[in-house]
């Protein structure tokens, strides 16, 4: 498949042009990894994705939920037998 992008703004085409200078990769295989990166889908074994995402309401919701996995029990449980 070929695809030509015409009409880039100039900022964009600098942006492009000057991150394949600054790797030493072609101008091509820049347009391509971005394209890849906001198109393909990705499996993920991590959540780093979604860091920064959450609201402060939601948050707080969630040291409430996970409040109690915080608590260290004093005495061991289950049987040691």
């Amino acid at each position: 498949m070929t695809l030509v992008l015409d009409n880039l703004s100039p900022d964009l085409e600098t942006r492009l042009r000057r991150e394949a200078q600054m790797r030493g990769i072609a101008l091509e295989d820049v347009a391509l990894e971005v394209l890849r990166e906001r198109f393909e889908r990705r499996i993920y074994t991590d959540a780093d994705f979604l860091i920064g995402t959450m609201t402060e309401d939601e948050f707080q919701q969630f040291e409430r939920s996970t409040a109690m996995f915080s608590q260290v029990d004093d005495e061991p449980s289950g049987n040691d037998d």
